[in-house]
This record gives C-alpha cells, sequence and structure tokens, in this order.
C-alpha cells in the first residue's frame, strides 16, 4: 500500500496505518481517537487511495472521511447521483468532471438529456460543453455556476446558439469564461422564447440591450457589469427588463457605484425578491438610498460595507426579508475581485 505524507508526521501514525501496528496494537489506540484529534489527522490525507483505505477502518473513521472530504473525482458520470455524493459528502467543495464523461454522457442521451448542473465543478473545459450543447439540442437548463473551466473557445455557446430553442435557463455565473460572443447570446434570447433566466460572467450592460429586448419572460439576470461611465452613451437607464425578480450586478469603476447603480436598479424595487449588492460598488450612504425601496425583497446579499445604518434601514424597510447574507468585505475587496476574474 503506497503511504502518504504528513505534516507534521509522528512516527505512531505511520504506524497507525501499517497493517503491522493494526495487529500488534489495542485497537481503541487508534480507532477510539477523539473526534477533534481524528479529523486533524485525516484531513491531512489528499490522496484518494488512502482516504479509501481509512474509510473502511471502522464505521466512525468512515463517518470522519465522508465528513473531511471537500472533493471528488467521479471517474464515469453514471457511477453515482448528485444526491447521494451529497448526502454522503455533506462539507463537498468541488467535484472533477472530464472533458471525456461528458462526451459520452451527451452521446449516451442526445435530445433525452433536459437539465444539467455541473455546480462547483471542474476538471473539464469548453470542448466538453461544446459535446453537449451539439449534441444535446433539447437542454432546458444549463448550469454551470462557479465552476473552473479551462477556455479553449467559445464554440460551445454557439452550439447552444444554432440548435436549442428550449432553453429556459442559462447560468455561467462566476466561472471567468471569456469567449464569449455577445451575438450568441442575442441568437439564444430569439430563439429559445421561454428563457427566464440568465446569469452570465462579466458581461457589460450596455452590450446585452438586444438581449434584454428578445427575453421577454425574463426573471432573473445576474453576472452584467457597468463601467464608470454607464449612462453616458453607452446604454440607457431603462435597459433593464421590468419583469425581473432577481438582479445582480457588478460595479467596474474606480469610484462608488451609487449613481450609476441607484437610479438603474430603484425603478424595479416593487417586483424585485432577490437582489444581490456584493459587488456593486456602493457606499454606505448608497445601500441606505437604495434599499428604502425594497418593501418585498425576500433574499438580499450584501457586503459588510453595508454597516450598522443600513441594516437599520433593511430592518425597517425589507419586513418580508427571509434570508441576508452579509460577506466580510470592503471596496477594496470587491475591487481584488473583479482584478481577479479579468485576470482569469
Amino acid at each position: 500500500m503506497s503511504t502518504t505524507s504528513f505534516l507534521p508526521r509522528p512516527a505512531s501514525l505511520s504506524m497507525a496505518f501499517s497493517k503491522r501496528a493494526c495487529h500488534s496494537l489495542d485497537p481503541a489506540c487508534y480507532i477510539d481517537l477523539p473526534d477533534l484529534a481524528l479529523e486533524r489527522i485525516i484531513s491531512f490525507i489528499d490522496c484518494p487511495r488512502s482516504r479509501a483505505t481509512v474509510s473502511l477502518v471502522c464505521r466512525k473513521w468512515h463517518d470522519m472521511e465522508n465528513y473531511t472530504r471537500k472533493e471528488v473525482t467521479v471517474a464515469f458520470c453514471y457511477t453515482t447521483t448528485p444526491s447521494r455524493l451529497s448526502g454522503r459528502f455533506t462539507k463537498l467543495q468541488s467535484l472533477r468532471v472530464k472533458d471525456e464523461d461528458l462526451q459520452t454522457l451527451a452521446q449516451a442521451c442526445g435530445n433525452r438529456l433536459r437539465v444539467l448542473k455541473l455546480d462547483r465543478c471542474s476538471g473539464f473545459s469548453t470542448i466538453g460543453l461544446q459535446y453537449i450543447t451539439h449534441y444535446c439540442r433539447q437542454l432546458r437548463v444549463l448550469f454551470l455556476d462557479d465552476s473552473s473551466i479551462e477556455d479553449l473557445s467559445g464554440n460551445w455557446l454557439k452550439e447552444l446558439a444554432l440548435h436549442n430553442s428550449s432553453l429556459e435557463v442559462l447560468n455561467f455565473h462566476a466561472t471567468f469564461l471569456s469567449s464569449i460572443d455577445v451575438a450568441d447570446l442575442d441568437a439564444i434570447a430569439a430563439n429559445c422564447r421561454l428563457l427566464r433566466s440568465l446569469k452570465v460572467s462579466d458581461v457589460e450592460l450596455s452590450k446585452l440591450s438586444g438581449v434584454l429586448s428578445r427575453a421577454t419572460c425574463l426573471r432573473e439576470l445576474a453576472g452584467v457589469s457597468l463601467s464608470g461611465n454607464y449612462g453616458q452613451g453607452n446604454g440607457t437607464l431603462s435597459s433593464l427588463p421590468t419583469g425581473l425578480t432577481s438582479l445582480g450586478l457588478m460595479y467596474m469603476g474606480d469610484d462608488y457605484g451609487d449613481t450609476n447603480i441607484i437610479p438603474l436598479i430603484q425603478p424595479l424595487a416593487p417586483g424585485l425578491k432577490k437582489l444581490d449588492l456584493q459587488l456593486a460598488g456602493l457606499s454606505l450612504e448608497g445601500h441606505c438610498q437604495l434599499l428604502q425601496h425594497f418593501n418585498n425583497l425576500d433574499v438580499l446579499e450584501v457586503l459588510n460595507g453595508i454597516g450598522d445604518e443600513g441594516l437599520e434601514v433593511v430592518g425597517a424597510n425589507c419586513r418580508n426579508l427571509r434570508r441576508l447574507r452579509v460577506e466580510s468585505g470592503d471596496r477594496d475587496f470587491q475591487q481584488g475581485l473583479l482584478e481577479k476574474g479579468a485576470q482569469s
């Protein structure tokens, strides 16, 4: 059996994984470790085969291995289901899927595949996505949110634009895919009349006027960005559909986004149920000015730059709020995220 290196690596730890030690020591010496110590030890094991061996020691070690596992590689897409994975590995952060898996899935299912969700997955490229969009022309949902995808071309989106008329949800938010032709998004909006959710990755709002005018059923929009001079010949304040119920915007200017973001979002206040302002670049005063109008919000996501004053405004006006997510970060933190995305 291959050995796994640990930092630190006490001699007793190495013995615990040898067959000789397993026979010579009282099982209680290594099986009945305190939960905190066992969690710490197993968290140092990266090799999948070693972790699989650890999970076979006893029920307690099996459960702790499940609890500490953050990444899983699926060798073949039919070997398990998302519900089984999430049920066993409760702290799972990423799933690796290969292009060959997507090719096999696409060719086997063809037009029978209607929903594909790859949430926070990695290990594949846009070539794999092109197999999906070429062979599976009746897709209703293509969900790639926060996945790490190697960007080799934009042909996957072109295939979707050419052959699909059934799409209702297109989500490649936070993937940092840059090989995106807005003309393909225009074609998707024109062909897919039931498109209700569009979440992109840093596409300028000024370039989406055609998409937004054609997507008459659109209810969710996220990942669109505004430059510092938005509204100065690059777009109009009527660019957002009035029927939106969920919205997330990014502001790319050097200053605060109050003067650009507030006039754009405020008219949508009566109908919005979910609002993501984490990358909107608003000042404390901007948060207070804007959020006093959103009486019907169910979900609000902000950075802690909203401050106590902003939270007081939320408490006084957003009486229907069911979920409030406040992430750590300020204006510099936001700019760092945007710069990282631009580099990717």
